[in-house]
């Protein structure tokens, strides 16, 4: 999953290893480069995001996030694809197509 992942935002599997475990920081340049391949307005990364634990989500957004996670499971690409698209779509608040 980390090699599909780091392949789409355009970096080596082992350093988004690294930055999982917390063994190397995203520096300014992977951030941009996050950032380019996710979306994501310039700076966003340096921001700070409220963070919700999946205990304080209604279960609505419990179940969401449950049923996203299975997809994931499945190895589904197309499907995996698709939510990425949503989610980015969401997140820079970008009108559906």
């Amino acid at each position: 999953m980390l090699k599909r992942f780091a392949e789409q935002l355009g970096i080596s599997d082992k350093f988004v290893s690294h930055i999982n475990t917390g063994r190397k920081p995203i520096g300014d340049k992977s951030a941009l480069k996050i950032e380019a391949a996710m979306g994501l307005p310039r700076g966003w990364m340096d921001e700070t995001h409220s963070e919700e634990s999946a205990e304080t989500l209604s279960p609505m957004k419990q179940e969401v996030v449950a049923m996203v996670v299975e997809l994931l499971k499945s190895g589904s690409e197309e499907g995996a694809a698709e939510v990425m698209k949503l989610v980015r779509e969401k997140m820079t608040g970008a009108k559906k197509s």
